[in-house]
């Protein structure tokens, strides 16, 4: 039961994510050359991606339980994001950090054979996204809010390999 409440919860947060990010990239086909629909887009895809990110882990926290998976301390330091560096103070986890566990995890609760494609093109635009959005989100310049049409297309790129990630785990539960 509780496993249904948490992905109902995803499958829900998905829906509205997704279709803010529908609305700031029609925003932005319908002014071309206004700058701030794109950051609007950008920042959408980003709130998208880091929300499945977190959701993912906690659906999986539950998983764990209720499939009698034993999760590490490490696991359990990551579900929570702090660093999964051990030391006398915990750092939260980066992003690259956090994205690679949550799969993995995915991956290693849902038993699935599926192989992580961290070598795809798609997932170094992923990467080259996570300055963009760090610049828009805490900008230091005005150039910090210049962004391009270019500068959407990597990050819905990059959005788009962790949906086909998570799709390719799920798909092949079990398998493992």
């Amino acid at each position: 039961m509780l496993i249904e409440v948490a992905m109902k919860e995803l499958w829900e947060m998905d829906n509205v994510l997704v279709a803010d990010v529908m609305y700031s990239i029609s925003q932005m086909e319908k002014a071309p050359m206004d700058e701030c629909p794109r950051r609007n887009a950008i920042r959408s895809i980003f709130a998208y991606i880091e929300a499945q990110i977190y959701t993912l882990k906690q659906a999986m926290a539950v998983m764990a339980q209720i499939e009698g998976f034993v999760l590490s301390d490490e696991d359990k330091e990551a579900i929570n994001e702090l660093s999964l560096k051990t030391g006398p103070k915990k750092k939260k986890i980066s992003f690259k950090d956090n994205l690679v566990y949550a799969l993995k995890l995915l991956k290693r609760v849902a038993r699935s054979d599926y192989e992580i494609d961290f070598t795809s093109p798609d997932y170094g635009l992923l990467m080259a996204g996570i300055p963009i959005r760090n610049r828009l989100m805490h900008p230091k310049s005005l150039q910090s809010l210049r962004v391009t049409k270019e500068d959407v297309l990597i990050c819905m790129k990059g959005g788009r390999w962790l949906h086909d990630q998570m799709i390719g785990i799920v798909n092949s539960r079990g398998k493992a």
